[in-house]
């Protein structure tokens, strides 16, 4: 937004590559994105230092065993939520928390102190407003009806980052997924096989389905394309139906649309998509 509103933008990033939560191949269509609108990106840096004047601000960082500067008119600082769950007692009420300060709960919302729950960003994980108002749903359903089995699964629980183009992310990674046991399928299809991308002039980005080798069932969806806030609550109700990707390939979708792309990935599974029709089964 803000260099497409004219201002020249620096983006030093502490990790090796930005969005380091995202699935890499999305992360780096965006980066693609940005680079190409003339952002520059500097990442693997650790700032040492942050000064400032009436003139604007200077950062001192060190990248490969070298210190560099920066220096801007403004600086926006994007690091992330700290809990505030310190100094309130929690320790005396032996509610557990992580070394970061967010309190430790199990899937029912319950803490490690009977009678007392805890839900939303004070827990870590998500920190999006839909996951924490599903939480504090389970945590009250499990304090007034002890029992009922409410939990909440964050695997199907969809998030979006709104850069252009947009990230959606719901499931498991790939990465995610090996480690929790599966045999793991993958595939990666570019947004520009979307006929609809084409209609748009929006071709950027790729989508990522993750997906059980053994049953079919799929575990994750990662993508960066236009509109990909709304395209990926498809794949979060697909994945807690338990739906396979068969039977997202098999699903008929508007032609042409953007939502075509989650049904052409999964038919990507099977077959080579550069070669159908448009429209085509």
């Amino acid at each position: 937004m803000f260099r497409r509103l004219g201002t020249r933008l620096t983006i030093v990033e502490h990790g090796p590559r930005i969005l380091g939560p995202v699935e890499p191949e999305p992360a780096l269509s965006v980066r693609d994105v940005l680079r190409e609108e003339g952002v520059e990106i500097v990442c693997r840096a650790a700032i040492c230092s942050v000064s400032g004047d009436a003139a604007g601000v200077r950062v001192e960082a060190e990248r490969d065993g070298e210190r560099v500067s920066f220096t801007a008119e403004k600086l926006l600082l994007a690091v992330g939520t700290a809990p505030a769950t310190k100094g309130i007692g929690l320790e005396l009420a032996g509610v557990d928390t992580d070394p970061r300060g967010f309190v430790t709960v199990d899937e029912r919302m319950r803490t490690t102190a009977p009678g007392i729950w805890a839900a939303g960003d004070c827990i870590g994980g998500m920190m999006i407003a839909t996951a924490g108002a599903r939480e504090g749903i389970v945590a009250v359903d499990d304090m007034l009806n002890p029992g009922c089995g409410c939990t909440f699964d964050p695997l199907t629980v969809p998030m979006a980052i709104f850069t252009d183009p947009e990230v959606g992310m719901v499931g498991h990674t790939e990465e995610g997924a090996r480690a929790a046991g599966f045999d793991v399928a993958v595939n990666v299809m570019p947004v520009a096989a979307i006929p609809k991308a084409h209609v748009t002039g929006h071709t950027a980005g790729v989508i990522k389905l993750v997906a059980d080798k053994v049953t079919g069932r799929l575990l994750g969806a990662h993508l960066a394309c236009h509109r990909g806030a709304d395209i990926i609550n498809e794949a979060a109700l697909a994945i807690r139906l338990r739906a396979t990707v068969e039977d997202l390939a098999n699903a008929l979708h508007v032609y042409p649309s953007m939502g075509e792309g989650l049904r052409l990935c999964a038919q990507g599974f099977s077959r080579d998509i550069s070669r159908l029709s448009c429209c085509a089964e």
